[in-house]
């Protein structure tokens, strides 16, 4: 009974699963809809314990959760596999902003383990134009009693994942504006 219900999750779980929007190879969004790729990575000293969410507020808000014990991004050639996620978001045009991310971990003690929840403030705009798809870049958070955050540009790793993952065999027509912390 419990392989038949097993089954059933993953049929359910497959058939809920939309494939991005491709044409030739290309990601190609729905009309009046642009497209966003963003990447959320981090560390933490038990990986299991630990997730990161990151709030996107705008006329269609998003929160992007990965379970950095069980996610992970495929990297090319030797480089490591980071714990993570690669979200890739078919959106309404407008103006979005991530207002924050949110982690949690687990501290092991010697009998039991201790979960810390951290919240950090990003505060960054980008703007969803119908028919583009922008990459966005990378948001890592080292997650420990002094969680930090960075922002980066890992287009070449997150675009091999996608080709992995996705099929996406054209990243030509992708433009690539990382995110910046406002000055």
């Amino acid at each position: 009974m419990r392989r038949l219900f097993a089954l059933f999750v993953c049929v359910l779980f497959t058939a809920c699963a939309s494939p991005l929007p491709l044409q030739d190879g290309r990601l190609n969004p729905p009309a009046g809809q642009g497209m966003v790729l963003l990447s959320l990575t981090g560390q933490a000293n038990y990986l299991m314990g630990a997730s990161l969410s990151l709030d996107i507020a705008g006329p269609a808000p998003q929160q992007l959760t990965t379970r950095l014990g069980t996610d992970m991004i495929q990297a090319p050639g030797s480089e490591e596999n980071p714990a993570g996620k690669l979200f890739a978001l078919t959106l309404p045009a407008g103006d979005y902003r991530t207002s924050q991310v949110r982690g949690s971990f687990i501290v092991v003690g010697v009998h039991a383990g201790e979960a810390r929840y951290v919240t950090l403030p990003l505060n960054t705009d980008f703007r969803v134009v119908a028919g583009q798809v922008v990459y966005l870049g990378n948001v890592n958070v080292a997650l420990n009693f002094a969680s930090t955050l960075r922002l980066s540009n890992t287009a070449e790793r997150d675009f091999y994942a996608l080709k992995q993952r996705d099929g996406v065999t054209d990243t030509r027509n992708i433009l690539i504006e990382p995110l910046r912390v406002a000055q």
